[in-house]
């Protein structure tokens, strides 16, 4: 006999009530206490022992010539076949020197899911974060020539961490923990609920830990989940 198994079932559930003189201690279903609703749904969410943040693990600007605008070629030392891929979903990192805030820089590639996935960051003097989790990048361009004076761009990892599931609601995050112990720090990020562009947040949400990551601390979130409908637990289409 061929038997299946279900990681995680989802759908009502109800506890009896024992009445009184019933020939049935355990109650009857209609008239039990519903104790699970799909649209009100506590998960633990691991989110690993993210590595430490690679900022050049995208495009090591050492090597890349960015006077022109048009694509990077991609050389860090995440890449592998012409495509980064990260640890965890997480958002991506850009580093210069010069000013570059008239440029945008279009990021490419996939998220958890393998959904297709593309972000216009504003160009950094310094490090600018972007705000969407890539767990591949496959594409990295900029719409202007760069600003070099002895500049080099590097793309790369952020501390940035992408949820699995829709959080839509701050207070929907019912706890937060770094390596088993509890914190009020970090800064979570709701994801988006309208319709996705390049230009928007993340479309689930993401967390920033309290914690610089170093590949030690394990990051886990008790998130309230709504599991009625694809979009409300894994959040609208990617752009």
């Amino acid at each position: 006999m061929t038997h299946h198994k279900d990681g995680l079932q989802i759908g009502g559930a109800y506890y009896g009530r024992n009445i009184l003189g019933s020939s049935n201690p355990a109650g009857r279903h209609d008239l039990g206490v519903q104790v699970h609703d799909e649209s009100a749904v506590a998960v633990v969410v691991q989110l690993g022992a993210p590595a430490t943040l690679d900022a050049d693990g995208v495009v090591d600007g050492a090597y890349t010539t960015a006077t022109a605008g048009g694509s990077f070629t991609l050389n860090g030392a995440l890449v592998s076949t012409s495509v980064a891929t990260f640890d965890v979903p997480r958002a991506v990192s850009i580093t210069a020197t010069a000013d570059n805030s008239s440029v945008t820089f279009t990021i490419s590639g996939t998220d958890k899911y393998g959904e297709a996935l593309s972000e216009d960051i504003v160009g950094p003097t310094g490090t600018v974060n972007g705000q969407k989790a890539f767990l591949t990048v496959s594409g990295a361009s900029s719409n202007l020539a760069t600003t070099t004076a002895g500049d080099a761009i590097n793309i790369g990892t952020a501390d940035i961490l992408g949820l699995p599931y829709l959080l839509d609601d701050l207070g929907k995050c019912a706890g937060h923990t770094e390596n088993g112990l509890s914190v009020t720090g970090g800064t979570l990020v709701v994801g988006v609920t309208t319709a996705a562009t390049a230009t928007k947040g993340d479309t689930r949400g993401t967390i920033d830990p309290q914690t610089t990551m170093n590949g030690s601390t394990y990051v886990t979130l008790t998130m309230i989940v709504d599991a009625s409908a694809k979009e409300t637990l894994y959040g609208v289409d990617q752009a």
